[in-house]
C-alpha cells in the first residue's frame, strides 16, 4: 500500500478540502506538526505571522485542528500532543 507525502506549500487552508476530495471512502489522513506552546503559538500567530507574505502561515492550536477537519466532512479526527509534536488522524 502507498501512503503518498506532499506539501501543499502556501495553500494550508485548503489541505483539509484537498484530502477529502482525494481520499478514497473510508480513507484515513495523518498529519504531524511541531508542537508550539500555547504562549508561543499566541505571539506568533498574532505578532509574527500577520506579517508573513507567504499565504496561510498559523500555528493551530489542538481544538483548531479537530475543528476544520469536522467541518470539512471528516466523521473521526483525533488530536494528540506528545513531546515535541502534535499528530492528527481523521478519517472519512
Amino acid at each position: 500500500m502507498d501512503f503518498p507525502a506532499f506539501d501543499v506549500g502556501r495553500d494550508t487552508f485548503l489541505i483539509p478540502d484537498l484530502l477529502n476530495f482525494i481520499l478514497f471512502q473510508n480513507g484515513t489522513v495523518y498529519i504531524a506538526d511541531p508542537n508550539f506552546g500555547a504562549v508561543v503559538r499566541f505571539i506568533a500567530n498574532k505578532f509574527w505571522f500577520p506579517f508573513s507574505k507567504s499565504g496561510d502561515v498559523r500555528i493551530y492550536s489542538k481544538k483548531e485542528l479537530e475543528e476544520i477537519f469536522y467541518n470539512c466532512g471528516f466523521k473521526i479526527v483525533q488530536v494528540y500532543r506528545k513531546g515535541e509534536g502534535v499528530f492528527l488522524k481523521a478519517e472519512k
